[in-house]
């Protein structure tokens, strides 16, 4: 919980859902994106343009 609450404060948008996907690659496939988005404290929407590279 503690590093979670860390990421959320240091990271950006971006970094947190990189650094999530490099450490969980099969979790980020299995789980639906708006859970994901959620957890990682942005919206579905922002994590599809992260997932298309348009950020």
């Amino acid at each position: 919980m503690q590093m979670r609450i860390k990421f959320l404060f240091t990271m950006s948008a971006e970094e947190r859902y990189h650094h999530f996907n490099d450490h969980f690659p099969e979790f980020v496939q299995r789980v639906p994106q708006y859970m994901l988005a959620s957890y990682l404290d942005f919206s579905a929407e922002f994590m599809s343009k992260i997932r298309a590279g348009k950020v």
